[in-house]
């Protein structure tokens, strides 16, 4: 029978492991390494090295520990000093990049995109997360200063750093624990936040206008997604002919907000016209996001 150092040292355990990481690496990264000359010395010393750093008996130890100091290697050298080979549309050379995304510009879906779960255009970079400024709201969602944010597959973990008061919102300002590459592959990415439990946010908080008149507005949703002083934006997502485009251009702010028969009645300070029909957004409770290029 084959001894340990046998099985480990074997061209078929040793060609097995290297396959499993570049097919790993190319599904997450798009990054083909095989012909990263770094990457690959690395792996060679790393091959020898590992068997001697376990004191164990079982191979599945030794090529697990394989894998996860390989991949540790490639994401925090290999792949944040950008010397690796590029595929399709990512071998041009980078640029610096400073791009604010709003999820107020997001793509909307009436059953599943709220200002915590939507999808929205962004480059195809690799990006770093430098800060997040979002309202803190009475939900799951703010049960402690740890906050979490998912861009396509990557996640991070975000702690609060300050606040800031704004009317009768506040507003927090939320950093990464630490630096983190994240490589964004889709133009079109979805954005969630979520808890430490992974709870995210369920449903849309567009809300389609019941009826209006004067500066009544009523709508169906929670009570506590308006408050006075919050701005609102009036949309016409589904083309209603003959409405007034004024209306979608301008900001109304609220001054009041009451239940009625089940719904919610916002009051606003200026009348308008006929806008049932249309949908609104709370604009004050939007979120965004500054990516900038690794250094």
């Amino acid at each position: 029978m084959p001894s340990l150092y046998d099985k480990y040292y074997s061209e078929h355990n040793k060609t097995y492991m290297y396959k499993l990481m570049k097919d790993m690496i190319f599904k997450d990264y798009q990054v083909d390494i095989s012909t990263n000359e770094t990457y690959n010395q690395f792996f060679q010393t790393n091959f020898i090295n590992t068997f001697n750093a376990l004191n164990t008996e079982d191979i599945r130890d030794i090529n697990n520990h394989l894998l996860t100091t390989q991949l540790e290697y490639f994401k925090n050298f290999i792949l944040k000093q950008n010397e690796l080979t590029k595929v399709d549309k990512y071998d041009e050379p980078d640029e610096p990049l400073d791009y604010i995304v709003h999820s107020l510009k997001r793509k909307i879906n009436f059953k599943l995109s709220s200002r915590h779960n939507f999808r929205i255009t962004l480059p195809t970079k690799i990006v770093q997360v430098d800060k997040i400024i979002i309202p803190i709201e009475e939900s799951e969602l703010f049960v402690n200063p740890i906050l979490l944010v998912t861009i396509g597959k990557n996640i991070l973990e975000l702690h609060l750093r300050g606040t800031i008061q704004l009317h009768k919102r506040e507003y927090g300002i939320y950093s990464p624990f630490y630096e983190k590459n994240i490589l964004i592959k889709d133009e079109v990415s979805m954005v969630q936040f979520r808890n430490q439990l992974f709870n995210t946010r369920d449903g849309c908080d567009v809300y389609k206008i019941i009826e209006n008149s004067d500066t009544k507005i009523v709508i169906k949703c929670d009570l506590r997604e308006f408050k006075e002083g919050d701005y609102i934006r009036i949309n016409n997502y589904e083309s209603i002919v003959d409405i007034d485009n004024s209306l979608l251009k301008k900001q109304h702010r609220i001054i009041n907000v009451k239940e009625k028969d089940g719904t919610t009645e916002l009051e606003i300070e200026e009348s308008i016209s006929d806008v049932k029909g249309l949908y609104l957004m709370n604009i004050s409770l939007q979120n965004t996001i500054h990516l900038v290029s690794p250094e």
